[in-house]
């Protein structure tokens, strides 16, 4: 009763269960190198994602056709890029604090974004009531994704060892 929004962990070194929250560095303006790290991952998860849905949209219409039939994907750059930027601002300690990171970011943002467009466009308001639920759950996902393959890939490739504590680095540290 009574817990903040943290994970129940079992420390290696105790005997107990203790409640720890998640670990998240946050930078703004988030760090460029990741960030040009983290934007084909994210294109990469949403385009395949929306690719599979176009296939099976005649059979399994998550999305209605006529929002598969009349999406113009080049424009998407415009909403995944600060979609990216918001991401590429945290990093967790763990691999698993990033993957939490990312997808509490992209709930919110896909929730705001499904509530904006079911507020203003009456033809969303039309759609299946599933649409916007499928699609938030789906942003949640990708982030959590994204971030997880970027903090995994940010280790082995980009030479900046990740944090083994809750220490925050200190300036002169890469």
């Amino acid at each position: 009763a009574g817990r903040t929004a943290s994970a129940q962990r079992v420390l290696p070194n105790a005997m107990t269960t203790e409640v720890a929250q998640r670990q998240v560095q946050v930078s703004v303006p988030p760090n460029w190198k990741r960030f040009l790290l983290t934007l084909p991952i994210f294109y990469g998860v949403d385009l395949a994602y929306y690719s599979v849905m176009a296939v099976i949209s005649p059979y399994v219409p998550i999305y209605p056709a006529e929002l598969v039939r009349n999406a113009a994907i080049a424009y998407a750059v415009l909403s995944w890029t600060p979609v990216v930027l918001a991401l590429s601002a945290g990093e967790g300690v763990t691999k698993w604090d990033s993957a939490v990171y990312g997808a509490y970011v992209n709930f919110c943002i896909f929730g705001c974004f499904q509530g904006t467009a079911l507020v203003f466009f009456e033809s969303y308001r039309q759609l299946t009531w599933w649409t916007p639920v499928v699609d938030t759950i789906w942003g949640a996902f990708s982030g959590g994704l994204t971030c997880l393959l970027t903090h995994i890939l940010w280790d082995r490739c980009c030479g900046w060892r990740k944090m083994d504590t809750a220490e925050t680095p200190k300036a002169g540290e890469a």
